[in-house]
């Protein structure tokens, strides 16, 4: 998948993101940009926009940034955040590409990791995986230069 991230109208190369969203909770971007030089052209309150294959998935205005430097040079880390408010899908979606799940609390609710992102899926949705159906609580996509996963928590309240 090809992601693309702008700060204030600035293209910027990623190395790696992180997008966790939960409904009605504040949600935060964080990211890794290798090349530093584009601090210059930034400043706090930027809108910060994440694309994949050219379709915005996250929209948050920036809250922190730092250049920082080691072995491989300078690079920028940021954080952006936006109040969540999302639209839960009108149907049961079917949860495909389930690497593994794993009870996530004592209440017995589970987290699910997936081998893809698929950003048609919100916090407050229905979703069915074999023969156990539930409300998605929380969403966190984690992407590197060599790998892209979701992680879907269970809500505690029942469909």
């Amino acid at each position: 998948m090809m992601y693309s991230l702008s700060i204030g109208g600035t293209l910027a190369p990623l190395f790696s993101f992180s997008w966790v969203f939960k409904a009605g909770a504040l949600c935060v971007l964080t990211a890794e940009i290798p090349d530093a030089t584009i601090a210059e052209a930034i400043t706090i309150g930027d809108t910060v926009i994440l694309e994949r294959n050219a379709v915005e998935i996250a929209n948050a205005t920036l809250d922190r940034f730092v250049t920082t430097e080691n072995k491989e040079g300078a690079k920028l880390n940021i954080s952006a955040s936006v109040e969540g408010a999302y639209t839960p899908l009108p149907y049961t979606y079917e949860l495909e590409g389930v690497l593994y799940r794993q009870a996530g609390s004592s209440q017995g609710l589970w987290t699910y990791r997936l081998k893809e992102i698929d950003p048609i899926l919100t916090p407050g949705s229905t979703v069915n995986y074999i023969d156990h159906t539930f409300l998605v609580e929380s969403i966190t996509y984690e992407v590197r230069a060599n790998y892209e996963q979701m992680v879907i928590a269970e809500a505690v309240e029942a469909p």
